[in-house]
């Protein structure tokens, strides 16, 4: 439903009333005043110029619309979407079908955010009219209204499943397991992200990490776009004075550089903006430090794989807390880093996941399991000594305890200010 004027008047049902669908919603009453929000949150506050249908049974008339909107997050393969007979849209494919300008699709498991944010600085440093959006920052349907010349949008497989229009320029970082208390299976998790290279045509341009080469078979043929495979090269930043953490930052700015090659950005303006980009809120952030115990927020974390990236970012002697939501994901590479690295001194588990863990992580002897984050940072004040690291990299989803991870993640700064 690429022509907006099919949505006229047409009954439209939002299902999931988060950002993402009080963005649509906002959008689409401009064709149409017959709108019902849907969510399973009985308290949902919901304005009083749309139908609402809210708790349990929020899909049980699901043929009384014509059109059915999915937030991101809201599984496409329910039971109830099999039998409806109108047409199911997402706010992202409705955002693709139709913005006029270039997009620049950023995807992958872990760094997706950064590598975004980052591109948007150089470009808006080098006077282009770009916004941000998608996973990260403003819902994508603001744009179709403000209308930018480029939108550089973070895409989690969410948005992707489903999608039927690939990304001017499509930039696919590593793709790890993850999300598979959502997806059925990795494959599925998989086809989701490659949704970014599929559709692409013979103009448009894919730049893809090179571990993806032997994860995904003849991942070289997925799209017509031209492809640029990027890893870590030091030749492209051994000139920059960086100030984020770790070797996967380091590979996140080579492919920022990889793009910027192929768009021809001028140095100067490269340099400035990779050398005053400090890293992004809950993403290794420092918050400061307490008799010679430094604290890292690393709330971002939602995957083990993030978790071993932080660990390794830093040699110095640290507590880490870790745990959150069951995803249902193989944990044995955590596991085994966790043991081999000698800088880890203490592990504190909280959460869901966090009997699982303690079990698995029997040869720990230095672990420990709490019942709540606020113990879990008292705990680490105490077992932590001056010079030292108390490390928050959950590695796993938020859901269990709170809103999103950056709740969790402001929940911690607070937690560190009152010790």
């Amino acid at each position: 439903m690429s022509n907006l004027k099919e949505l006229k008047n047409k009954d439209i049902g939002i299902i999931g009333f988060g950002k993402e669908g009080k963005a649509a919603a906002r959008f689409l009453k401009q064709f149409s005043k017959k709108i019902t929000i849907l969510d399973r949150d009985k308290n949902k506050i919901i304005p009083k110029n749309y139908k609402k249908v809210l708790g349990s049974d929020y899909l049980k008339n699901l043929n009384n619309f014509k059109v059915l909107i999915l937030s991101p997050g809201i599984f496409p393969f329910k039971k109830e979407f099999k039998n409806f007979k109108g047409k199911i849209l997402t706010p992202t494919q409705i955002f693709f079908e139709n913005f006029k300008g270039k997009i620049i699709g950023i995807s992958g498991t872990k760094g997706k955010g950064t590598v975004a944010t980052l591109i948007y600085k150089v470009l808006k440093n080098g006077r282009y009219n770009v916004s941000l959006g998608g996973n990260i920052g403003k819902p994508l349907l603001n744009f179709l209204e403000k209308n930018p010349k480029i939108v550089v949008a973070e895409l989690s497989s969410f948005q992707l499943q489903n999608l039927k229009k690939s990304p001017q320029i499509a930039i696919l970082l590593d793709i790890l397991e993850d999300h598979l208390d959502y997806h059925q299976s990795l494959n599925e998790y998989f086809e989701a992200k490659l949704n970014l290279l599929k559709f692409q045509k013979r103009d448009d341009i894919a730049i893809i990490d090179k571990n993806l080469l032997r994860k995904i078979k003849d991942i070289k043929k997925i799209g017509e776009g031209k492809k640029f495979f990027f890893d870590l090269n030091f030749s492209l930043i051994k000139n920059f004075k960086i100030k984020l953490f770790g070797s996967h930052n380091l590979k996140n700015i080579s492919v920022v550089l990889t793009l910027a090659k192929i768009l021809k950005i001028k140095k100067e303006i490269l340099r400035k903006t990779i050398e005053n980009f400090k890293p992004l809120r809950f993403h290794l952030e420092p918050i400061g430090e307490i008799n010679g115990i430094k604290f890292i927020n690393d709330s971002a974390s939602t995957n083990p794989f993030s978790t071993i990236e932080a660990v390794k970012s830093f040699s110095t002697p640290k507590v880490l807390i870790l745990g959150g939501k069951e995803k249902n994901i193989n944990l044995n590479p955590l596991k085994k880093e966790i043991l081999k690295n000698k800088s880890i001194k203490n592990v504190i588990l909280f959460g869901e996941v966090s009997r699982k863990l303690f079990k698995i992580l029997k040869n720990k002897k230095e672990r420990y399991l709490v019942n709540s984050l606020e113990k879990a940072v008292i705990l680490a004040k105490k077992l932590a000594q001056k010079n030292e690291i108390i490390l928050f990299s959950p590695g796993f989803s938020s859901l269990d305890e709170f809103k999103n991870s950056k709740e969790r993640g402001k929940i911690f700064e607070k937690l560190v200010k009152t010790l």
